[in-house]
C-alpha cells in the first residue's frame, strides 16, 4: 500500500502555515476544549512565534 503523504519540498510550507495561521489563530480555541492545563505555555508559545514573525498573526 503506498503512504498517501505530502512530498517532503512542502514542509516548510506546513511549518510556516502552522507558526503563521493555525497556532496564532485557531491553537488556543482547540486546546480549550481538549486540554486547558497546556494554555499558559501554549500562550507562551503563541507570544514567542507571533514576535519572530513580526508582531501580527497572519489571516
Amino acid at each position: 500500500m503506498q503512504a498517501r503523504a505530502y512530498p517532503l519540498e512542502l514542509l516548510p510550507e506546513f511549518i510556516n502555515h502552522f507558526q503563521t495561521v493555525w497556532l496564532t489563530d485557531r491553537a488556543l480555541e482547540y486546546f480549550e476544549e481538549r486540554d486547558e492545563t497546556v494554555l499558559p505555555l501554549l500562550q507562551k508559545m503563541i507570544d514567542k512565534v507571533t514576535d519572530a514573525i513580526g508582531g501580527q498573526p497572519q489571516q
